[in-house]
């Protein structure tokens, strides 16, 4: 069976080569766009769950970089029975010297301790910190950040991609670029304490707060569920596309083939197992397109990492739980695409096949 498939693919080299580019690119576009929205929604979820239990943001919000925390409750809250500290951050984004836009974090002192030093030391007020990935394209000692300059006082070094590429601030700075006191606060509670009351108490200070556990927020987070959904649907037509496409291939092919399969039920094959001939075909060529865009998919990843330009904003990572869905997703894809015409070839009369065959 292996044999004469492989085989059959040779003699039909064109249409071999189109099912192969239609379904390697396919494959490769839902790589490519659901690597990138989730290694979006991982880097920024891995700045909020960095520190915290809890975190507080403005209530009726509809992105953190709108939010807006008075630092105030800050000592209130230290003083609820099992909070052991609270930080703040600011989170934004500006032009940083001729780069258009980019990351800035304002920090509480706490908050920037967790923040690895490479070179330097940690920023004072009037000073600015940058994200290695940030420092290798401005080599300044001093930078402007929208339409203020501040000394760089040195560079930290960060595994996420939005760090990496970004610039820190002290609180103070952060809040007067961009006219707020903090974007949110983390909260750590000690071990076994009520982290339901704990809430109820923080959210009876004020009515223009929302607080969360760190994994609601980051579960219930509007823009990350934008993302993933938009992610999904977009992966889903390209899947639909490559569907369409194999399908409208093997329908030409097998029209072009009648006269193959003509000759194969005369000798006595079934259709099941011309339908299975040509099943197998397509196997062949699914497990080279799909091991070619994984390929492919892991090397445009890592150029758009690397790309000085992205500033390592682009951090998608092919997952193995993302690897076997798309397989599945895309194997599934192949069958259907090639059974619907592979069936109805193999139930019309083997006269009939023989005779449009000799025609053609």
């Amino acid at each position: 069976m292996l044999y004469h498939a492989l085989k059959a693919l040779r003699a039909n080299f064109t249409r071999t080569v189109l099912i192969f580019l239609s379904l390697s690119v396919s494959i490769t576009a839902v790589f490519l766009i659901t690597a990138i929205a989730h290694g979006i929604v991982d880097s920024y979820s891995t700045i909020l769950k960095s520190d915290g239990d809890l975190i507080i943001t403005q209530a009726k919000i509809s992105d953190t970089f709108f939010s807006n925390v008075d630092t105030a409750l800050i000592p209130k809250i230290k003083k609820i029975k099992g909070v052991q500290s609270v930080e703040a951050m600011i989170v934004g984004a500006s032009p940083v010297e001729a780069l258009p836009i980019v990351a800035v974090y304002g920090l509480s002192k706490g908050k920037m301790k967790s923040y690895k030093i490479v070179a330097g030391e940690y920023p004072k007020d009037g000073e600015v910190m940058l994200g290695k990935t940030i420092a290798s394209r401005v080599q300044k000692r001093y930078i402007s950040i929208g339409d203020k300059e501040y000394r760089v006082s040195g560079v930290y070094e960060s595994d996420t991609g939005f760090e990496s590429g970004g610039v820190i601030l002290t609180l103070k700075d952060a809040g007067e670029l961009f006219n707020k006191k903090s974007s949110m606060l983390f909260v750590n509670v000690a071990k076994n304490s009520d982290i339901d009351k704990i809430i109820q108490k923080i959210k009876s200070l004020s009515k223009s707060i929302d607080v969360k556990t760190t994994d609601s927020f980051v579960k219930n987070y509007n823009q990350f569920k934008i993302i993933t959904t938009s992610a999904d649907a977009i992966s889903l037509i390209a899947l639909l596309m490559g569907l369409i496409s194999i399908a409208s291939i093997m329908s030409v092919t097998i029209l072009e083939r009648k006269y193959e399969f003509g000759i194969l039920r005369t000798l006595g094959f079934s259709r099941m197992a011309i339908t299975l001939r040509i099943l197998v075909e397509t196997l062949i060529i699914w497990i080279v397109g799909f091991f070619t865009a994984l390929g492919v998919s892991v090397g445009i990843l890592w150029i758009l990492k690397k790309a000085p330009q992205l500033q390592g904003y682009i951090d998608g990572v092919i997952t193995l739980p993302l690897a076997l869905e798309v397989a599945v997703a895309s194997l599934l894809m192949t069958i259907l695409g090639a059974l619907i015409p592979a069936i109805k070839a193999s139930g019309i009369d083997p006269v009939e096949l023989i005779n449009r065959g000799s025609r053609a």
